[in-house]
């Protein structure tokens, strides 16, 4: 395995390409994976974590809460980040391939194939 370095933490490109698989841009992989490696964290410290500017951590942070993969919890004085557990993307993953599946017969019929 070849590893990307974020902030001195290794991601390996194995696991760097599973997260592009399920749509994540260069940016939200090394947001996730760096709020991972804290826990929870605030943008300051994920933006360390990152290797990426505080403005682009912001934002990617926000279209990572949209795609349902980073909480924001307001705490006194400041905002924590929490990403999502890796087992909660492998479970929504598979619950859209099994929606997938049960859609399939009509999307065959659709295209005129079975």
């Amino acid at each position: 395995y070849q590893y990307a370095k974020f902030d001195g933490m290794k991601v390996s490109t194995g696991t760097l390409r599973a997260l592009e698989r399920i749509g994540l841009t260069d940016k939200e992989r090394a947001v996730y994976t760096g709020l991972l490696s804290l826990g929870k964290g605030t943008g300051y410290e994920i933006t360390k974590a990152s290797g990426l500017k505080k403005s682009t951590t912001y934002f990617t942070l926000e279209e990572l809460r949209k795609k349902d993969l980073v909480q924001r919890l307001p705490s006194p004085g400041k905002v924590l980040f929490v990403p999502k557990h890796p087992q909660g993307i492998v479970s929504d993953q598979k619950q859209r391939a099994h929606e997938l599946e049960l859609a399939l017969p009509e999307l065959l019929a659709l295209a005129g194939t079975d």
